[in-house]
């Protein structure tokens, strides 16, 4: 059912499983640990950077810190997850092809498709958002169906609407299966936010504040590089392709 070589990892299958999802995912995420942490942490940093140095958040967090926050959110949205998000897609392909990763490649891709990316993160989420707002289950529906639209985005190279439009195809039959995997993400996440939260009181709020960003940056990677083994896999489940096929843009 799979075809796999000390390089490249092509899955031949004819289900898409969750366990084949979180199992590739962590093979991609062990063979390049340091520096897929160190990407999904730049997009954590202004975060950390306002616990550490904002005054306002110590100890009564008020109107200043809220516009801050803000501020900082939507910087994350608008620019550093577009990026870090195309740099950590297209080096997880590349691995999974046997070739050497990188981080220019990546780079010069995640900024040549910026503002598509961008266009895709900003309608997906208002999306979801909208589907939530509508007594969840909506919300559900639509944050599964649409779990892959930005890997469709990096990958195929097309707008977002093309990619919301595809991502809800390729996800259709196996939303139950994405959903589950969201689940188990969702219950890691939490037990990091509740360790990094211990830490915080244990050893204070700076080192607390550095234990946590450390932590959430794994669990981030994580996430995004599960994300992009389910778009592979999903791709060969409903079409029959291999990552060679899948990947080809990139040549």
């Amino acid at each position: 059912m799979s075809m796999s070589s000390s390089g490249a990892t092509v899955v031949l299958a004819d289900r898409f499983r969750i366990g084949n999802v979180l199992s590739r995912t962590m093979g991609v995420l062990s063979r390049h640990v340091v520096l897929f942490v160190l990407v999904a942490a730049v997009a954590q940093l202004p975060n950390l950077l306002l616990a550490l140095f904002n005054p306002a958040i110590r100890p009564r967090p008020g109107a200043s810190h809220l516009i801050t926050a803000g501020v900082v959110g939507w910087l994350v949205i608008m620019v550093i997850i577009p990026i870090t998000q195309t740099v950590l897609y297209h080096a997880a392909f590349q691995d999974m092809l046997g070739r050497p990763i990188r981080v220019g490649d990546s780079l010069a891709l995640a900024l040549r498709r910026f503002f598509p990316i961008l266009g895709a993160v900003i309608c997906m989420g208002v999306l979801i958002i909208l589907g939530f707002m509508l007594l969840v289950v909506p919300g559900i529906i639509l944050a599964t169906a649409l779990a892959i639209t930005i890997p469709v985005c990096v990958v195929e190279q097309i707008g977002p609407f093309a990619s919301i439009r595809r991502s809800a195809f390729l996800t259709k039959g196996n939303r139950w299966r994405i959903l589950g995997i969201w689940l188990l993400v969702a219950v890691v996440t939490l037990v990091a936010s509740g360790l990094a939260l211990l830490f915080k009181h244990a050893l204070g709020m700076d080192a607390g504040a550095i234990l946590g960003f450390v932590m959430q940056s794994v669990v981030s990677a994580f996430t995004t590089l599960a994300t992009v083994v389910m778009y592979h896999d999903l791709r060969v489940a409903k079409e029959g392709v291999d990552t060679n096929r899948i990947a080809a843009v990139f040549d």
